[in-house]
């Protein structure tokens, strides 16, 4: 074997490790490239009032945002995530006058988002990592008086310190709890066991007046409805011989037409019968 062959043969031996050295090249990259902008979201989220009071039908959240470096811009559209946990109901209950006031769990509740632009800079213009920023939740929103889990997204969708819980206090709508029965207190009271049981229908009487009609229903159908059309009217033919003479149009006109000629056909017939009597006796 000649040395150019095993010169060759190396080299496609070694051509493997070059080609894993390069694919660990381009994971390192790619590892860093998408690994970094995550640990530089980092940064912090507090929330100063972690239980805020309603005022007006809104809550006040003051919160202290710090990034892991100053922005590039001096306002950053952020997104606060709102996700609800529990709930404050107010309930009516059986043996109690005021209503009752129950932390209910929420499970998988759809999260609310609040996209606001927070400002990093002061009044001279200079850009800080941290900043203080308030804003306020309203029912208008969906919001109500419960628990949620608040996270802060920075414009990369990325997530800025971790989740904070928040507490909304106030007053939600009534809900109606108490118990329905259908036990007659009074009957029950009256109820003599001596002359047997009897059922709880025997002595109802159906609520007179319940509903009372008020007025007359108009007819369902017409009373136009009822009258015949032109079309429908049955249309009888005029008494006469049915003839008509040429120019004429009306009945009494035919009949007086008919009538002066058979005087005059009679006429024709006798003066005819009066000329052959004369032929003869000439």
């Amino acid at each position: 074997m000649q040395a150019s062959d095993v010169q060759v043969m190396s080299g496609v031996r070694r051509r493997p490790h070059l080609l894993f050295v390069t694919f660990a090249g381009f994971s390192l990259a790619f590892a860093l490239f998408t690994v970094a902008p995550r640990a530089a979201a980092g940064g912090s989220l507090k929330v100063r009032n972690a239980e805020a009071q309603e005022v007006a039908g809104s809550w006040r959240l003051f919160t202290t945002i710090e990034l892991s470096r100053a922005p590039a811009t001096a306002h950053v559209p952020m997104r606060f995530v709102f996700t609800k946990t529990a709930v404050f109901e107010r309930a009516l209950v059986d043996k109690s006058a005021d209503p009752v006031v129950t932390l209910v769990p929420v499970v998988r509740a759809t999260p609310t988002f609040e996209s606001l632009d927070v400002d990093f800079s002061n009044a001279t213009g200079k850009i800080f990592k941290g900043t203080r920023f308030d804003f306020a939740l309203t029912r208008a929103r969906g919001y109500e008086a419960g628990e949620y889990q608040l996270h802060l997204r920075a414009p990369d969708g990325q997530e800025v310190g971790s989740g904070v819980r928040v507490v909304l206090r106030g007053n939600n709508a009534i809900v109606d709890r108490r118990s329905v029965t259908f036990n007659d207190t009074v009957a029950a009271k009256n109820h003599d066991p001596a002359k047997g049981a009897k059922s709880d229908f025997a002595n109802y009487e159906p609520p007179s007046r319940d509903v009372a009609p008020v007025g007359a229903a108009p007819s369902y159908v017409p009373r136009e409805a009822f009258d015949p059309i032109d079309e429908e009217r049955v249309k009888t033919r005029p008494r006469g011989c049915g003839c008509r003479a040429a120019g004429l149009t009306s009945v009494a006109a035919v009949d007086s037409s008919g009538a002066a000629l058979g005087t005059a056909g009679m006429l024709m017939a006798l003066s005819a019968a009066i000329r052959r009597l004369r032929r003869r006796d000439a």
